[in-house]
């Protein structure tokens, strides 16, 4: 087994494949096996397909569920090889592998079930199989290749939340949910195992910063400290302005880690917010974008109940940092203003925006307040409250 980088990983591939045809008359069976939003079919597969182009045909295994009805009944999981029609895919890929053409069968991510529709899949010199369990020992003996995409779970998570909810339309909370209780043992439970059969590893690193492409909401933040005022004195003031009161909520921020490494080190936020009344919100921003002279990130905020918390905490394993804070939240011209006092005494003031221009909004609400608006804060709370 040999491990490759994401950059290396091609040339190897094709190496390989290069070697096994020069033994064999069949066409080749490349079976590409990982974690649930690895990167398999996205970035690993469709490479290969493009790598040997007319030669090459992609058979997806997700098109081989059986469907909702059948996995209820069998109490079983869509995270669980029988959850799929093994007998009838282990068939077609070896009337592929001799060189007959298939007509496989198409399944509908909206509804949950096969559809009586089918597609015609051509076989070609090189077959390429992409599927969470592509290396199952149901269709391993088919394989002449065999890959396996390797990434951690936090990046596995962001990458499936904002997978599947365009995929899917569902709510972000319910794919961390069934990732934290199912996914994540399942694939523990089912993946890991196959990884040892792999004839190559591929590394598929996470980039933060590229990654955050992939977010439809970005939000830009601009704070200042305050030493001049007291709280309520700053009250009084954006209530003159007449700023529309909205809240006020003592919030406990819990700021997670990886048990791999620290988010410090990428520059990413992962926070869950104890707002009371067993309300969590989970708030994930990707690294800040560069330069800026405030704090602007693309991200993503959701409620999540206590049984997804807890099932959460298990996976990522600590904290790296818990702030408390009193915060008044006020609506002001299009703007979202807190007012923050920390445990330690110290004040800040903090301007929240989607788009827009607002820039004569927050300079006359400095100006007010007596603040220079040179001295923005650029560091998040996780950096700068110790």
């Amino acid at each position: 087994m040999q491990k490759e980088k994401l950059y290396e990983w091609i040339r190897k591939v094709k190496q390989d494949i290069k070697k096994i045809n020069k033994n064999t008359s069949d066409n080749i069976i490349v079976l590409i096996a990982g974690w649930s939003a690895s990167g398999k079919t996205s970035l690993i597969a469709k490479r290969i397909i493009a790598k040997y182009k007319k030669e090459s045909v992609l058979l997806s295994m997700d098109n081989y569920y059986i469907g909702a009805e059948f996995v209820k009944k069998n109490k079983l999981t869509f995270d669980e090889p029988h959850a799929l029609d093994l007998p009838l895919f282990f068939k077609h890929l070896k009337e592929l592998k001799s060189g007959k053409d298939i007509h496989s069968p198409i399944y509908d991510f909206k509804t949950w079930e096969r559809t009586n529709k089918y597609t015609k899949v051509s076989a070609k010199k090189i077959i390429v199989v992409e599927w969470l369990f592509a290396l199952h020992d149901s269709i391993i003996s088919l394989g002449d290749y065999k890959i396996f995409v390797d990434l951690g779970t936090h990046w596995r998570i962001l990458r499936r939340i904002f997978r599947d909810v365009d995929r899917t339309w569902d709510k972000a909370w319910k794919i961390l949910n069934y990732f934290s209780k199912v996914v994540e043992p399942k694939n523990t439970e089912h993946i890991e195992p196959t990884k040892k059969s792999a004839n190559i590893i591929i590394e598929n690193n996470y980039i933060p910063f590229i990654e955050s492409r992939t977010s439809k909401i970005k939000e830009t933040q601009l704070k200042y400290k305050i030493s001049n005022l007291d709280f309520d004195e700053l009250w009084q003031r954006i209530n003159r302005m007449w700023g529309f009161y909205v809240w006020e909520l003592v919030e406990t921020d819990y700021f997670m880690s990886t048990q791999w490494k620290s988010l410090t080190e990428s520059d990413e936020i992962m926070r869950i917010r104890n707002l009371k009344f067993g309300k969590y919100l989970l708030s994930y921003r990707w690294p800040k974008a560069k330069n800026k002279s405030y704090e602007k990130r693309y991200g993503i905020n959701f409620f999540i109940d206590h049984d997804t918390l807890s099932a959460f905490k298990k996976i990522y394993g600590r904290y790296e940092q818990v702030l408390i804070k009193k915060r008044q939240n006020y609506f002001l011209s299009g703007l979202i203003i807190s007012l923050d006092l920390f445990e330690n005494g110290e004040k800040y003031i903090d301007f929240r925006f989607e788009e827009g221009e607002h820039k004569d909004v927050i300079e006359h609400v400095l100006e007010t307040l007596w603040i220079d608006k040179k001295l923005w804060v650029k560091e998040s709370y996780f950096e700068i409250i110790k």
